[in-house]
């Protein structure tokens, strides 16, 4: 019995299809990024998308990208590891459950 090729060239393209379509980022998000300063003198970057969906922390040459997550107060974004927590204009950093950010602060 012979097989069309095209039963498995069709189903290929189409998962590489999908999977570039549902996993690369949009074009076109821009970001806001800011230097934040914190007690004891640490800064770090932060990057915010301005869909708010997810935040960029650049600390010691180390990049960590955190999603949005739901919130009480404020605005929270966190992978599980690691939080940045807006409220207001002060953030709270946690790094890897330990090192903690307090009164964080955008530098003018």
């Amino acid at each position: 019995m012979k097989m069309n090729r095209a039963f498995f060239i069709y189903p290929g393209i189409l998962l590489l299809l999908f999977t570039l379509t549902c996993c690369s980022s949009p074009k076109g998000i821009s970001t806001e990024k800011f230097v934040y300063q914190c007690d004891e003198g640490k800064t770090l970057g932060v990057e915010i998308d301005t869909r708010g969906e997810m935040v960029m922390l650049t600390i010691n040459r180390r990049w960590i990208y955190l999603p949005k997550v739901p919130s009480a107060s404020g605005t929270k974004y966190s992978d599980g590891d690691s939080i940045f927590w807006l409220k207001g204009e002060i953030a709270t950093i946690e790094i890897d459950k330990g090192n903690i950010y307090q009164n964080c602060r955008p530098k003018p």
